[in-house]
């Protein structure tokens, strides 16, 4: 298991009626300066957790175990607000075996302490599921890699057969700077309307499992 990575995540998300469409779109456009180089397809499997007293939430944050073909990752993604339509939070990130509620508590770092944390209290418990096909680009200025985006097609399941599926387009600063990538975002908007994603993944989730958290 490795040392927990922290950063902060500056996201774009919007809604996507036709991912496949708007792929072919994308792939089509010419812009001045940027090129898109398709970089993989991928298939994530997330499970969101917390105790029944929300004491994850409490903190600040959002529990999810990440799988993919390659590893599997616990992070704790703070609950920040979209500024200017960019969404920014702290993220921390480390490598797991599996999702098991004991392998979290006994990670070390910050992850590790706040699962112990909040287990203090009780028990961590499922909340939903989330599975996504991830289709993503390397976004290029100038032949510098500067953002990733992605095409994602959404699945998210809770209790009783409640479900939801999504559509959306991500534009994640990678290299950056911010600013220059927002630009980039901008001249998108002006190509084609797009819709600002009003919740985060986390928020559809609570809303499909119709969870409703305390206040913080």
């Amino acid at each position: 298991m490795s040392v927990a990575a922290r950063a902060v995540e500056i996201e774009w998300q919007f809604v996507v009626r036709d991912v496949d469409a708007f792929e072919r779109w994308l792939a089509a456009l010419r812009f001045a300066h940027w090129s898109l180089e398709a970089a993989s397809v991928v298939r994530l499997s997330d499970t969101y957790l917390d105790t029944a007293d929300w004491r994850v939430w409490g903190e600040g944050f959002a529990l999810r175990v990440r799988r993919n073909d390659a590893r599997t990752e616990a992070s704790l993604k703070a609950l920040g607000r979209a500024r200017r339509g960019a969404a920014r939070r702290r993220e921390i990130a480390a490598r797991v075996r599996d999702a098991r509620p004991a392998t979290l508590r006994a990670l070390g770092g910050p992850v590790g302490a706040a699962v112990r944390r909040a287990t203090a209290s009780g028990r961590l418990r499922r909340l939903f599921a989330v599975r996504t096909r991830r289709h993503t680009f390397t976004l290029r200025h100038d032949g510098r890699a500067v953002a990733e985006i992605a095409l994602d097609r959404t699945g998210i399941t809770a209790g009783r057969g409640r479900s939801r599926r999504l559509e959306r387009l991500e534009v994640e600063v990678k290299a950056g700077p911010p600013d220059l990538v927002a630009r980039f975002v901008a001249t998108l908007r002006r190509r084609r309307p797009l819709t600002l994603a009003t919740r985060s993944k986390f928020a559809e989730g609570l809303r499909t499992a119709r969870l409703l958290p305390p206040p913080r």
